[in-house]
């Protein structure tokens, strides 16, 4: 109800807030679909700026991972890459900027399997992936 309204009217002065409100609504309820385009429409209609442009496009990214949505992804994690500079952000906010850009490098390889990431993290690292052993199930 709040997103049709703001399709309908996103110059409204409540426009952005009512986005926001609707992107953690999804989030809480587990809509994964609607919090990958929620996300996506706040920072391309809203035009966010530093440390919330950072934040919400890794969101949306993060989102469009869950769904499938890999380009979409990639595009935003390209554009995180092209506008900051890990040196220039709080360290929360480079953190954010790091993972962004490993997991910019993962799916610009194709893996986008969870296990898979692991794996290759843990070679990039240095571990030996064939010594790592699972924990047994509870």
């Amino acid at each position: 109800m709040m997103m049709k309204f703001v399709m309908e009217f996103p110059a409204h002065p409540q426009s952005q807030k009512m986005t926001v409100a609707a992107f953690r609504v999804a989030e809480k309820k587990g809509w994964m679909a609607k919090a990958s385009e929620w996300s996506q429409f706040y920072v391309d209609q809203f035009n966010p700026t530093g440390d919330n442009l950072l934040e919400m496009l890794v969101l949306a990214s993060f989102y469009h991972e869950q769904v499938g949505l890999y380009d979409k992804a990639i595009a935003n994690y390209k554009r995180i890459k092209k506008e900051f500079k890990a040196d220039g952000l709080k360290p929360n906010y480079r953190n954010l900027f790091e993972q962004s850009q490993i997991m910019l490098e993962m799916l610009e390889k194709g893996i986008v399997d969870p296990e898979k990431q692991s794996e290759y993290l843990m070679r990039k690292s240095g571990m030996d992936t064939a010594t790592v052993v699972a924990e047994p199930a509870a």
